[in-house]
Formats: C-alpha cells, sequence, structure tokens
C-alpha cells in the first residue's frame, strides 16, 4: 500500500511513527540539529470519515512541543491518499503544504506553490501509484538497488521496503499475438499473398468501403498481411516499439493509440485512393506501427527527462526500418503518414492532460 512504502522510506530516514491513536493518518516525525520535520500521510480520505481537527490538532501538539523544548525551526506536511480530489478546498484555504495522491487517476497531483518534492519521495509516491492500478497489467519484480537521497545529503538504501517493478507489455503481446494467430488462419484457408482473397476475407479498398458501405474494413485490415514476410516484419516493429513504449504510457493509452492510428490509416488510405481513382487493396498493421511511432516521438519531445529511459538503440534501428519500408512500391505511404500524425496528436493531448494535472 501506499502509505506503507511512505512510512518505511521515511523510516529508514531516521522519521519515528507518532500516530498514536489518530487512525485516519500516518505521522512520521524526525527531530535533529534543533529542526523538526512532520510528514502526515492522510489515509483513505472518502472512503473513511476524516476528522480535520483530529489531524491538525495533532500537528499542532507536536508543533507546540518543540518551539518549548527549544527548537529552531517546524515543517510539517501532508500527503492525502484519496479518491476524491474535490475534497482538499480546506487543506488549501488554511495554506497548508500538501499532495494529492488521487487514487482515481493514480497521479500525484502538485499543486502551485506546493512543494516540487519532499525528502526524495515523490518518485516513490508516484510509481507507488501506478502499481495500485490494476489496469496497468501484471508486473515483474526487478530487485535493482533503490535509494533515495536525504535532506543531509546522504544517501539512504531502502530497497528492503521498496522495489521497483517492471511492467510487462501486455497489449503488445497481445497484439502481436492476434495478428500472428489471423494470419495462420487465414493461409490455412487459402493463400495471403492472393489479392482477390484478401478482399474476400477483409482487406480495405475504397470501392468497397465508400461505395458498398463495408465500414468494417477500415478495422480487419488492420489485422491482415500479405505473406509471411509482410507479417514478421510488421509484427518485428511492433515488439520493439510497443515495449518501449506501453511500458512507459500504461496499457490503455497504447491500446487505444494503436487502434486509433490503425483506423485513421485506413481512412486516410481509402480517402486518397478514392480520389486519384486508384483501385488499390490495403491491408496489414503498419498503419497503426506508424501512430506508435508518431506517439514515441512526440513523448521524447515533451519528456525529456523519461526519454533517456528508452532504448535508442533499438528504437535507431526500427526507424531505419520504417524510413526504408517507406520508399518500396507496394507500401501504402498515405496509410503511414495518417497513422504517424493520429498517433502524434494523440500523444499530444495525452502530454497536456497529463502537465495540466501536475500543476
Amino acid at each position: 500500500m501506499i502509505q506503507h512504502t511512505i512510512t518505511h522510506t521515511l523510516e529508514k530516514m531516521g522519521y519515528q511513527n507518532i500516530s498514536g491513536n489518530t487512525v485516519t493518518a500516518d505521522c512520521m516525525f524526525r527531530f535533529k540539529d534543533g529542526e523538526a520535520k512532520f510528514c502526515v500521510i492522510v489515509k483513505n480520505w472518502g472512503l473513511n470519515a476524516l476528522n480535520y481537527e483530529e489531524v491538525v490538532e495533532s500537528t499542532k501538539e507536536v508543533e507546540n512541543k518543540i518551539l518549548l523544548t527549544g527548537g529552531k525551526s517546524f515543517e510539517a506536511f501532508y500527503i492525502i491518499i484519496t479518491d476524491r480530489k474535490e475534497n482538499v478546498e480546506w487543506f488549501q484555504q488554511h495554506g497548508m503544504k500538501f499532495w494529492i495522491a488521487d487514487l482515481n487517476t493514480k497521479k500525484l497531483l502538485i499543486y502551485e506553490n506546493q512543494p516540487d518534492d519532499f525528502e526524495g519521495l515523490r518518485s516513490i509516491v508516484e510509481c507507488e501509484l501506478e502499481k495500485t492500478d490494476i489496469s496497468d497489467g501484471k508486473y515483474e519484480y526487478d530487485w535493482d538497488e533503490v535509494k533515495v537521497r536525504d535532506n543531509n545529503g546522504e544517501i539512504v538504501d531502502i530497497t528492503d521496503h521498496f522495489r521497483q517493478k517492471k511492467k510487462i507489455p501486455i497489449i503488445t503481446i497481445l497484439l502481436v499475438a492476434i495478428n500472428i494467430i489471423v494470419f495462420i488462419i487465414a493461409q490455412i484457408f487459402g493463400n495471403t499473398e492472393d489479392v482477390d482473397y484478401m478482399i474476400k476475407i477483409g482487406a480495405s479498398n475504397y470501392e468497397d468501403v465508400l461505395m458498398n458501405g463495408q465500414f468494417y474494413r477500415l478495422f480487419t485490415s488492420m489485422f491482415l498481411h500479405f505473406g509471411a514476410e509482410h507479417l514478421l516484419n510488421n509484427m518485428f516493429m511492433l515488439a520493439v516499439l510497443g515495449n518501449e513504449l506501453e511500458t512507459k504510457i500504461g496499457k490503455r493509452h497504447f491500446a487505444g493509440i494503436y487502434l486509433v492510428s490503425g483506423l485513421c490509416a485506413s481512412i486516410a488510405s481509402v480517402v486518397y485512393h478514392y480520389y486519384i481513382a486508384d483501385y488499390a487493396v490495403s491491408a496489414g498493421a503498419s498503419g497503426a506501427i506508424y501512430g506508435i511511432f508518431g506517439a514515441f516521438i512526440v513523448f521524447m519531445i515533451m519528456n525529456r527527462d523519461d526519454g533517456r529511459k528508452f532504448s535508442i538503440g533499438r528504437i535507431a534501428f526500427v526507424v531505419f526500418l520504417l524510413i526504408f519500408g517507406s520508399f518500396q512500391e507496394t507500401v501504402d505511404f498515405v496509410a503511414h503518414i495518417g497513422g504517424f500524425i493520429a498517433g502524434a496528436v494523440l500523444a499530444i493531448i495525452l502530454c497536456i492532460n497529463k502537465r495540466k494535472t501536475e500543476v
């Protein structure tokens, strides 16, 4: 649980738990060289009734004792774990220093004029919030050391109490599996390099989509491939790009970008070929993959700190394949452009929304 990780982290830094009878909060305290720090972790706000006076009364009681015994300074900080962030008005009105660990959005909300960090807890709380989201799928343990720096600049090892966990790219694996399974089934019942057969099982072309109203082809064509080479090239690029991006943005956002980009790519291809009166049959996951690529570029630019975490070598190789593949005669470059733009736009929207929640 989030509060459990925070309390153990602070205990490693020399804080003591003085919660006493306060059932709605964990009260962590440290007194060193005349300077006192008090961190209050408010628990389950919105699930249990919170007694505002109880929390503040505990803080004031500690502050008075510190000042009476010759303490030089006192700092109180609140970490509010809640599913109802709208209830923080009371803390804002009373000028308290606080963060909100929003259980609904799984985000750490830091409002204007609030501390950007406290005892190195920001990255820890953000990671713990992300792990509480059951929709993020399964995790594998990564037993790397986890350390933080205290106010004296000393490195504190909290490996025994905090473990970073590495996410498995569930959606990427699922998408690769679906594409392979669809290809095997299609190949069993026909020849996937035969254009007429591919049209029969769901490939896209402007005549069937626009004139015959078979709009389902915009979706089904995303999971069909012309031969094994076409499939393997796309699945390799999807596996590399998907692993890098999904583990950074979460499976829901990744799945949304993939599917919307794929549909936009199909629409762009149909409209373009209708406009130039070129009867072309389209199929493949490349439009959606270019959407993932577009989103990846945006996240790299708009989140430069996180960008260092990406495996640049593997990405550079995939970029080479994407660019090289675009010059082949049979490639539907309009679908690639449409998918790329859609993925980039969706990524920009996600980045802007993320920044709004952090202000």
